[in-house]
C-alpha cells in the first residue's frame, strides 16, 4: 500500500469508530454496525494478550474475572470483561493513529495519550449494557468464544483438495 492508501485507511477506520467493527472484503468495505467489538483484529489481539499461553495465560489464571452467562440451553458462557475489550480497542486505536499520515509515527501509549478513548469505549459499553443487556451478554460472551476459539482450534489439513499429481513446483 502507498502511503496516501494507507493514511486513507487508518482514517476511514477511526471515522465513527469503524474499527470496532467487522467489515466486507476491504478495509473501506461495508461497516457491519450491529456487530461492536467484534473486528477481526480487536478479537486477535484479545486472543494473544489474554487466551495464549495454555495454562499459564491470563484466562487461566484468572477464570474467575470471567462473568459467566447461562444460554438457552443451559450451557454456561464466559464473558469478557468491559475493561478488557476497552484497553484492546483503545490500543488497536492508537496503532491506527500513528498511521493516520500514511507511515508510522508512534506515540506512546500513555494514560495521558488515550484515557479519554478508553473511557469513551467503557461508555459505549455501559450504554449497551444499560439499554440492551441481554444484547452485551451475547456480545461479550461472542468475544470470549471467539478469541479462546481461536486458540483451542486444531489446525486443518486439506490435502485431498490438492491436486498432487499436477502440482507446480
Amino acid at each position: 500500500m502507498t502511503p496516501e492508501e494507507i493514511a486513507h485507511s487508518a482514517s476511514h477506520q477511526l471515522l465513527n469508530y469503524n474499527y470496532i467493527f467487522p467489515q466486507g472484503n476491504s478495509l473501506a468495505g461495508a461497516v457491519m454496525r450491529t456487530r461492536p467489538y467484534r473486528n477481526p483484529a480487536i478479537i486477535r489481539i484479545i486472543r494473544d494478550m489474554y487466551f495464549v499461553g495454555g495454562n499459564g495465560s491470563f484466562a487461566s489464571r484468572h477464570a474467575s474475572r470471567f462473568a459467566s452467562l447461562e444460554d438457552t440451553n443451559g450451557l454456561t458462557q464466559l464473558q469478557v470483561p468491559k475493561a478488557m475489550v476497552a484497553f484492546v480497542a483503545t490500543a488497536y486505536y492508537a496503532a491506527l493513529s500513528d498511521w493516520r499520515g500514511g507511515n508510522s509515527r508512534p506515540v506512546d501509549f500513555t494514560t495521558n495519550t488515550y484515557h479519554d478513548v478508553y473511557l469513551g469505549h467503557i461508555g459505549t459499553m455501559e450504554h449497551i449494557e444499560s439499554t440492551r443487556l441481554q444484547s452485551f451478554q451475547k456480545m461479550m460472551a461472542d468475544i470470549y468464544e471467539r478469541a479462546n476459539a481461536i486458540v483451542t482450534m486444531e489446525p486443518t489439513y486439506n490435502i485431498a483438495a490438492i491436486n498432487l499429481e499436477e502440482l507446480d513446483v
